[in-house]
């Protein structure tokens, strides 16, 4: 089941979809090495980026792009890592200054425990490199398989996956770099996370490129009951890229507000393994409201209390709800999308 995705093109302040921030990160479009899908992507300027927060679990398979462009005075460029309150954290996965692959583990007093790594040289520095991980948290029938570029590297079966704080869950996920003396640059790009216990997605996605850049409104559906700010048209009040808050459609009620959807810049030969619905949406005033997403007045499984700070809400469709089948690319032009008042 898809947890979590993010192409990095469709917005430009992380703060906005993810759940925590550091500081360190940024979303860009010029330096480094170039965007790999789309125009731009995440970039790190020490140790400590992004959370992205869930309930509780302790089974997934996550993916991410990752371009160790330096490395710290550890000789580590740390890749992601899952964790849970308090700074605690389970498995890191890391790239060593010899382009290794390793598995640290978080032990007493928050430090590293390495318990598994690939031979050297398999990575490329300031390149990209596609790494996913399969991971299950337990004190002693944990496991961590890792593949990169679609190439299973690693496998580490019947160990101790837990955090120092003796947890068989995460919480969080984390994206990270290098720090210290020489650290900084590092770079993600087209990053998903699954829960690997709840089909359809149970297995690796493999290399994916995730589109997010051009897939925007371009025309109001039969069911747009919500108020633009502009009288007219809905769609082009919730079209930007990257978002204008100076443009909205709004609604007090329950009602739903739904648009058809762009496939531009897609090749029209990918399979769809899932896809992600986001939503910017804050409220005017303090209060109570929640929304979430509707696709064909079917609304989704998640709905999110607002506040008066722009924030994403986020539906992953790992089927379409309309048909509870795998997605067809040329069927989401056809879809009414939109956002749905829950409470």
């Amino acid at each position: 089941m898809l947890l979590f995705c993010d192409s990095f093109n469709n917005y430009n302040t992380p703060s906005q979809k993810w759940s925590q921030v550091s500081g360190n990160e940024s979303i860009v479009s010029t330096g480094g090495i170039g965007a790999r899908t789309g125009t731009q992507w995440y970039s790190l300027s020490d140790f400590n980026g992004s959370i992205i927060n869930f309930a509780a679990r302790s089974q997934f398979i996550a993916g991410d792009a990752f371009c160790p462009y330096n490395f710290g005075g550890d000789g580590n460029a740390r890749c992601y890592r899952w964790v849970t309150a308090g700074g605690n954290y389970s498995i890191t996965i890391v790239v060593k200054s010899d382009l290794s692959i390793h598995v640290f583990r978080q032990g007493p007093g928050s430090t590293d425990v390495d318990i598994g790594s690939t031979p050297a040289g398999i990575c490329t520095q300031r390149g990209w490199n596609y790494i996913e991980t399969s991971i299950k948290i337990d004190p002693s029938a944990g496991f961590v398989t890792i593949r990169l570029n679609g190439v299973q590297v690693l496998s580490l079966a019947n160990i101790n996956t837990e955090g120092g704080a003796g947890l068989a869950y995460a919480t969080g996920f984390q994206l990270m770099g290098a720090g210290g003396s020489g650290g900084g640059g590092s770079q993600h790009s087209d990053t998903y996370l699954l829960d690997s216990t709840v089909s359809p997605n149970t297995t690796f996605l493999g290399p994916v490129q995730i589109y997010g850049a051009k897939q925007v409104p371009f025309e109001d559906s039969a069911t747009v009951q919500w108020s633009p700010l502009v009288p007219g048209a809905h769609y082009p009040m919730v079209d930007s890229v990257p978002p204008n808050l100076s443009d909205y459609v709004y609604s007090n009620t329950g009602q739903v507000d739904e648009y058809l959807h762009a496939i531009t810049g897609i090749p029209p030969t990918v399979a769809v393994l899932a896809v992600q619905h986001c939503l910017l949406a804050e409220i005017d005033a303090a209060g109570s409201r929640s929304i979430g997403s509707s696709v064909n007045e079917i609304t989704g499984s998640n709905s999110a209390a607002l506040t008066t700070t722009p924030h994403y809400v986020l539906q992953p469709y790992d089927t379409d709800p309309v048909t509870g089948q795998a997605w067809l690319l040329a069927n989401i032009p056809l879809r009414r999308i939109g956002p749905v008042v829950t409470v």
